[in-house]
């Protein structure tokens, strides 16, 4: 084969990738902030994984609720699986009446791939007497989720993470995780945190953590490939070339 025409083909390999990138550029990578500055800045990255449309919710049990300018988000990155650590420090001391506070927040979650599982889990957290921590997640793939988070909205996949639980009755539920649907559609993802000491216990916050995995499309290994392999030859006839 000419070296010129194989030059060619690898450029537009190159070109078809390059273009690819363009149109869906991936956006800057996700920092540590509060969730306040994710509500208020566009969208960001973390590993094959965007995360937008933060968005914060009014409590329908009509508890105080956690300042979203005291919640820190953290990013974290390992091999496909990408998660955001969200580490809250309310506290609640029981009452007669009841003493909580929660926080419900919204944000969607879409892939460069295909999504494969979500897990949620919560650490660093305390309670006491009849006191607790939860964590729960509402899920909707390939859809948005109706206003109660109870179900999609109209068309999509429906999942419901088991709530997360730190209390003196069971202090080991702290993790849950659920198979996704394998398919690129985007994660309409809800969340609610509450820390209620009861009304004789106490409860302080920790850090719940949502973690989604999504794995490469083969098309686009494929192309990558391809431009390695020809870049390869490429070298390698250059080589021969100057003995």
């Amino acid at each position: 084969m000419n070296e010129i025409p194989l030059r060619l083909s690898i450029c537009l390999f190159a070109l078809g990738i390059a273009g690819t990138g363009s149109a869906f550029a991936a956006p800057l990578p996700c920092q540590t902030a509060s969730l306040q500055t994710y509500v208020a800045t566009g969208p960001c990255s973390v590993g094959n994984l965007t995360f937008s449309n933060f968005n914060l919710l009014t409590n329908p049990s009509g508890a105080p609720e956690i300042g979203a300018d005291s919640i820190t988000v953290t990013p974290t990155s390992s091999a496909f699986t990408q998660s955001l650590e969200f580490r809250f420090r309310s506290s609640a001391v029981g009452s007669l009446f009841g003493s909580s506070f929660e926080r419900i927040f919204t944000y969607l979650v879409m892939p460069m791939g295909t999504f494969t599982n979500a897990s949620i889990s919560l650490m660093n957290s305390s309670a006491t007497g009849d006191g607790v921590v939860l964590g729960n997640q509402f899920i909707c793939q390939g859809g948005a989720l109706s206003a109660d988070g109870s179900s999609c909205a109209s068309t999509g996949t429906f999942f419901n993470q088991a709530v997360v639980e730190i209390s003196p009755s069971d202090p080991t539920l702290r993790n849950a995780s659920l198979p996704l649907n394998f398919n690129s559609n985007s994660l309409f993802v809800r969340n609610e945190i509450a820390v209620d000491g009861a009304t004789s216990g106490s409860a302080a916050g920790g850090a719940f953590t949502n973690s989604f995995t999504a794995v490469p499309e083969p098309g686009n290994l494929t192309m990558v490939g391809s431009v390695v392999l020809g870049a390869l030859i490429l070298r390698r006839r250059s080589f021969k070339g100057q003995i």
